[in-house]
């Protein structure tokens, strides 16, 4: 499950059709995920016209791992 905390973040992620996560905060046995929820904070739900809570989920199609410049590695 992936946190949105902004509405910038919410329209990106949604018209963007993805989500970015720093490395440090991957947990277990990420690479086996073939499923992704959004989470939908109370702060960007108020910003948007979206509701709190998980409102949207999609299957994992790819994974880029890029350094802190935005290269791909």
């Amino acid at each position: 499950m992936g946190s949105v905390k902004t509405a910038n973040d919410y329209l990106q992620f949604k018209r963007g059709r993805y989500f970015d996560i720093q490395a440090d905060r991957l947990k277990g046995a990420w690479q086996k995920a073939t499923y992704l929820a959004l989470y939908v904070t109370q702060e960007a739900a108020s910003q948007t016209e979206a509701e709190n809570g998980i409102q949207f989920y999609g299957e994992i199609i790819d994974v880029e791992i890029m350094d802190q410049s935005g290269f791909i590695i």
